[in-house]
């Protein structure tokens, strides 16, 4: 993939495990309020979806204008979690993303709420190696939509574009864009018959070298 300059990165489940965090962040709202105990299992199931899906799937019973003010404190509690704690950040993250951005430009789009990739990036002090990032929370847009602004807005060719991501939605958000896709097989995803797939985040140093 020499053709490849602009490499944009999903964030949970390709750059870091923060389902622990998460977890820990939510049950300080949650556990005191009512009385409820979120676990890593239950988490991986709201992962890489929109503040609208995460509301429908965790606080179905609870009544709408009751579930708003919780999921923005839920989120809230997670920013500045992450912030004094970090993650589990994947062994070869931070590395692989200072070797890729010496001869591309990194980007980052996620569907997470305003906030979270500015606390990972200021956590593990990378800002200066991402050009660009977007997310759900700031446009209330689909992955899609937010890869397409992400290019458009940076005057980005998409035969040059390739996205990094390990859920099916990550993969049809590329094809919607008819970009370049590698699928993360380490992360949250079960995707098969992927040829562009790998094991380590690592491997992409090479992959972007064939």
């Amino acid at each position: 993939m020499k053709n490849i300059k602009n490499i944009i990165f999903d964030l949970d489940g390709t750059l870091w495990d923060s389902r622990q965090q998460i977890a820990n962040a939510w049950n300080e709202i949650l556990l005191p309020k009512l009385n409820i105990t979120m676990n890593i299992d239950m988490i991986t199931k709201l992962m890489g979806k929109t503040n609208d899906e995460i509301k429908n799937l965790a606080f179905k019973n609870i009544p709408i204008n009751e579930s708003d003010n919780l999921i923005k404190q839920c989120e809230q509690q997670e920013i500045k979690y992450i912030s004094r704690n970090g993650a589990n950040i994947y062994k070869n993250t931070i590395n692989t993303l200072i070797e890729l951005s010496k001869n591309h430009n990194v980007y980052i789009v996620s569907n997470c709420q305003c906030g979270y990739i500015e606390a990972f990036l200021k956590y593990y002090n990378m800002n200066n190696l991402i050009v660009d990032y977007e997310c759900n929370g700031n446009t209330k847009l689909s992955k899609t939509q937010n890869i397409k602004l992400i290019i458009d807005r940076n005057h980005l060719s998409r035969k040059s574009c390739c996205y990094i991501g390990d859920t099916f939605s990550d993969y049809e958000a590329a094809q919607n864009n008819n970009i370049n896709f590698i699928y993360a097989k380490y992360g949250f995803g079960n995707l098969s018959n992927q040829h562009n797939q790998i094991n380590d985040i690592s491997e992409l140093i090479n992959y972007f070298n064939k």
